[in-house]
């Protein structure tokens, strides 16, 4: 199915690369009812898709109603990974993702939260980590 075919806004759609025009397995299913206020919970092998089965419905989300969200993912590759994925998507918007981990400076981190719109990436000890000590 291709991703103009669910109710995504344009600019979401015109920013995926080529290689996504066509939502695979996991991003048929989830998509519409992520975007419907569903719960989802599913299982899908690396490379299938989730990061975008997830975030397009939550970047609608955040264009549609102005607000923040946090996204806490196990280990700081992912964290990465799932900020490049979703950067890639919101590059013709006004939200912005970054990706928050520990190890990190935190002093250079902290002036990227305050922004308008911002999606967080992050490990789950680095936010606890993260809120304690500087906010």
């Amino acid at each position: 199915m291709p991703f103009s075919q669910f109710s995504l806004s344009q600019k979401l759609v015109a920013a995926l690369p080529d290689t996504f025009r066509s939502a695979t397995e996991i991003q048929t299913i989830a998509i519409p009812a992520i975007l419907n206020q569903q719960d989802v919970l599913a299982i899908a092998k690396t490379g299938s898709g989730k990061t975008l089965a997830y975030g397009l419905p939550l970047l609608e989300q955040l264009l549609e109603t102005p607000s923040q969200a946090l996204i806490l993912v196990p280990t700081r590759e992912l964290a990465s990974q799932v900020n490049d994925t979703l950067s890639q998507v919101t590059q013709d918007t006004e939200l912005t993702s970054i990706s928050i981990c520990g190890g990190a400076d935190k002093e250079q981190q902290k002036p990227l939260l305050p922004n308008n719109q911002m999606l967080l990436s992050q490990r789950q000890a680095a936010c606890l980590n993260y809120s304690l000590k500087t906010l």
